[in-house]
C-alpha cells in the first residue's frame, strides 16, 4: 500500500510565493519558505501512515533543490521523490508517478494518489490508481474526475486504512 502526494496545494500550502512559482524563480521561493505552510495535520498524518507500513512518495513537477528545500523547510519525512527532472515526460502523463511507485518497490498498484490540480488527477488515474482531491485547498479543480474528495488530510489515513 502506498500514498502519493502532491506537493504545492496538497501538502504544502505555496499560495504565498504563487507569483514567484509562476516565474520559476525557485531560488526565490526557496527565499522564502518561511511564508509558506504546511496544511493543518499534513505532517502528523505522514508520520502515522508511514509508521504503518504505507509507502509515502512526493512527485512534483517542481524542480528539485525547491523540492528539497521546501521539504527539509518544514520537516516532511517521505519514501520517494520525483521531481520534474526526474523524468522525462511530466504530470499529466503518468510517468513520475509510476516512477515513485518504482521507487518505492510497489510492484501492485494498490494505493492513492492525492492532490489539488487536474494534471494530478490525470497522471494518478494513467497510472492506474485511485485520485483523490486535496478538499483542504480552496483552489482545488473540482471540473475533473476525482474518485474521491477528501476535506482534511486526517481522511487520508481512512483512505489507506488506517483507523
Amino acid at each position: 500500500m502506498f500514498v502519493i502526494l502532491d506537493l504545492d496545494g496538497t501538502i504544502v500550502d505555496t499560495t504565498s510565493i504563487e507569483s514567484l512559482r509562476a516565474k520559476k524563480d525557485w531560488r526565490g521561493c526557496i527565499a522564502n519558505c518561511n511564508s509558506t505552510a504546511l496544511f493543518n495535520d499534513i505532517r502528523d498524518v505522514i508520520k502515522t501512515i508511514r509508521a504503518n507500513e504505507v509507502r509515502v512518495g512526493i512527485v512534483t513537477n517542481s524542480v528539485s533543490y525547491y523540492a528539497l528545500a521546501l521539504l527539509k523547510h518544514h520537516r516532511v519525512q517521505y519514501d520517494a521523490l520525483i521531481c520534474y527532472h526526474d523524468t522525462a515526460r511530466h504530470k499529466p502523463d503518468p510517468e513520475p508517478v509510476l516512477a515513485a511507485i518504482r521507487k518505492m518497490d510497489c510492484p501492485n498498484l494498490l494505493g492513492w494518489g492525492i492532490g489539488d490540480h487536474a494534471s494530478d488527477c490525470e497522471a494518478y488515474r494513467l497510472a492506474g490508481i485511485s485520485a483523490a482531491g486535496a478538499g483542504w485547498n480552496p483552489n482545488l479543480s473540482t471540473d475533473v474526475a476525482w474518485k474521491k474528495v477528501i476535506f482534511k488530510p486526517k481522511d487520508i489515513l481512512e483512505l489507506v486504512g488506517i483507523q
